[in-house]
């Protein structure tokens, strides 16, 4: 599966994490048994857990001006 993260955008009307891209991604394995589950990784490791996962994408956006 593709998804696109869109830059972020300060105001009302737009989140400001990817918490919402995650949860999203993570009820994919909700009805999985456990070695059936997708999990997330980088080019360091596999299996990084959601928290995770939002932390380091949130830490690497900017904030537009």
């Amino acid at each position: 599966m593709y998804i696109t993260i869109t830059p972020q955008k300060l105001g009302s009307t737009f989140s400001q994490s990817a918490a919402d891209y995650v949860e999203y991604l993570e009820k994919e394995n909700q009805n999985l048994e456990i070695e059936d589950r997708e999990h997330f990784f980088n080019q360091d490791g596999e299996k990084l857990s959601a928290q995770e996962v939002v932390r380091n994408i949130n830490g690497n956006t900017f904030p537009l001006t």
